[in-house]
């Protein structure tokens, strides 16, 4: 039969032992939130970029279809430009509801998961 030394110190072995699996598990659960959400911001990154590379060619067409119809090419390019003025203004004005709080949401959600 063990002494009680002895089987104080296979608990404090089995403890330590399950903390230091607490540990690791708690590391490999976070590396995984991580590693998920930079792959969802990079993948936003990419869609946002190749939709901007988009939007740019319309708007050099639009600003083409346009101007004729104005008068002049140039027309058309202040026209698209007008447009744009005033879409950032209103993204300015409701930048919280429409920007901030969807993408902090996104990033929260992603880490919580």
């Amino acid at each position: 039969m063990q002494s009680t030394f002895d089987q104080l110190g296979d608990l404090v072995t089995k403890v330590t032992d399950i903390a230091e699996t607490k540990v690791e598990i708690f590391k490999l659960r976070a590396a995984q939130k991580i590693s998920l959400t930079l792959s969802s911001i990079i993948t936003m990154m990419a869609i946002v970029f190749i939709g901007g590379l988009v939007m740019v060619v319309i708007s050099i067409g639009m600003a083409f279809l346009i101007g004729p119809l104005m008068g002049n090419i140039s027309y058309g390019f202040f026209a698209v430009g007008g447009f744009y003025v005033l879409a950032g203004f209103i993204l300015y004005l409701f930048r919280k509801k429409i920007l901030s709080g969807p993408l902090s949401n996104l990033i929260i959600d992603k880490l919580v998961q």
